[in-house]
């Protein structure tokens, strides 16, 4: 059966307006309005075509008509903004079950990391109370001479956390050098004491320790410990159950929560606890694990996964693989960590490995 044209209309709706004595007016507008968007297959009707044609086949005479026109001209205007405002909710995927539009995750897609609602300052907290960091800078925590000399013993703790998209570098009461990349912390004492310097970390954490070889400086985390002297190493457990010490310089002791050692690191080598509580010791290079310090992301022969959770942690947007073949695929890339995040994945594209997008707070990938 041939489809009609526009004007080949079937004229069953506006039989219906006039025998259906019992609508008021404005419910047969609605309804002429609603037939006119079947007939001629479209989602809205134009209000003022709708109007004139409703006016000349159906209503009432002309001082009727002057009365009823503001409040039925409303309605149908509303009536055309709700049909619109639903193709809008329905094109972003915002209709339950509907999470397959605008490069939302559908079933069968791998989410390899999640947007969440992220502060947008460096926090300080001390004994419950939250301050807010200028992190443009260093931030230091080491005390003046005099009040070293005159300062009671102190318990306080300190915590400093970083949003997603924001780092910091803060200078510790021992004059150690610490970089928070961004969703990190780190937690220490107002002032170390003698014998054990302590901190606990989350995320990952560049240090560059201050000699002191009375005083080992700790590195306590969830899974394992790190005890040195005077060392620069990267610490990584953003993902908890695989957490990384990588040393560039000096000598570190890998040692289990219990205090028992698990390995020794030299330059150049890398520990990795996997969820067995085993430790593994690998050649690495920490020129690359590094550079996030110096301003930049550099990946050499990375996963493309590792790659954009990366990116996704420092823009803080999701990573959603509609492909999941190309998830594993090692690439060699960089770009400056300062740059936008249209920027960095225009220059992933270049590699021709996937095709990856913006798609609101999500990266994704076809």
């Amino acid at each position: 059966m041939k489809e009609g044209s526009e004007h080949d209309m079937d004229t069953r709706d506006d039989d219906n307006l006039h025998h259906d004595d019992g609508l008021n007016d404005d419910e047969r507008l609605m309804r002429h309005m609603v037939g006119m968007s079947h007939r001629r297959k479209t989602s809205c009707v134009d209000p003022d075509d709708a109007w004139e044609s409703f006016r000349r086949e159906v209503i009432m005479p002309e001082r009727e008509r002057k009365h009823r026109f503001g409040v039925l001209h409303m309605a149908l205007a509303t009536l055309c903004g709700a049909a619109a405002m639903l193709a809008v909710v329905l094109a972003l995927g915002l209709w339950p079950g509907r999470s397959d539009m605008a490069g939302h995750a559908v079933a069968g897609d791998y989410i390899a990391l999640s947007h969440k609602e992220s502060p947008r300052h460096v926090s300080l907290e001390t004994d419950g109370r939250e301050d807010v960091l200028d992190a443009t800078g260093p931030i230091s925590f080491v005390p003046e001479p005099e009040v070293v000399a005159t300062a009671e013993r102190s318990d306080k703790y300190r915590k400093i956390s970083t949003p997603r998209g924001m780092g910091v570098k803060i200078i510790l009461p021992d004059s150690s050098e610490v970089w928070l990349n961004a969703d990190s912390y780190i937690e220490f004492p107002e002032r170390f004491r003698k014998g054990a310097r302590m901190v606990a970390v989350s995320g990952e954490v560049f240090f560059k320790i201050t000699p002191d070889a009375s005083s080992p400086f700790i590195v306590k985390s969830s899974q394992i410990d790190v005890r040195v002297l005077g060392t620069e190493f990267n610490f990584n457990n953003y993902t908890p159950d695989n957490t990384q010490v990588a040393l560039v310089s000096g000598k570190v002791e890998i040692l289990s929560p219990e205090g028992s050692g698990l390995a020794t690191l030299s330059p150049g080598e890398a520990a990795v606890c996997g969820t067995d509580g085993t430790v593994e010791v690998e050649n690495v290079d920490t020129y690359a694990l590094t550079q996030w310090v110096e301003g930049f992301f550099y990946f050499d022969d990375v996963p493309l996964i590792d790659v954009l959770r990366e990116l996704g942690r420092w823009y803080n947007m999701g990573v959603v693989f509609h492909n999941r073949e190309v998830m594993t695929k090692k690439v060699h890339f960089s770009a400056m960590r300062a740059e936008p995040v249209e920027l960095a994945i225009e220059s992933l594209n270049r590699l021709n490995v996937a095709e990856i997008k913006v798609a609101g707070h999500d990266i994704v990938v076809d």
